[in-house]
C-alpha cells in the first residue's frame, strides 16, 4: 500500500503542476509578452510551455490511474497472502 499512496501522491503533484504551466503558458501566450517566456517559464517559447505542461498534466493522470488500479487490485487480493 505504500507505493500505492505514494504514487497517488505523486500523480496529484504531477497535475497540479503540470496544469498550472500549461494556464501560465496560455495566459502568457494571450495577456502577456512571450518574450518573458524564457525567464519565467524556462522555455524558448509559450507554446513549449504549454505542450511541456500538457505532458507532465496527462503522465499524472496517468499514474493515478494506474495507482486507483494498484489499490483495487490490493482490495481484492487476499488478506493472508500478507503474513506468509
Amino acid at each position: 500500500m505504500f507505493f500505492t499512496k505514494t504514487a497517488k501522491a505523486i500523480a496529484w503533484l504531477m497535475v497540479v503542476l503540470g496544469g498550472s504551466h500549461a494556464v501560465l503558458g496560455f495566459a502568457m501566450a494571450i495577456l502577456g509578452d512571450q518574450a518573458m517566456a524564457p525567464r519565467y517559464l524556462g522555455t524558448d517559447t509559450t507554446g513549449e510551455a504549454i505542450d511541456e505542461g500538457l505532458k507532465v498534466l496527462l503522465i499524472g493522470a496517468v499514474v493515478g490511474m494506474l495507482a486507483e488500479i494498484s489499490g483495487s487490485i490490493a482490495a481484492i487480493a487476499p488478506q493472508d497472502a500478507e503474513e506468509e
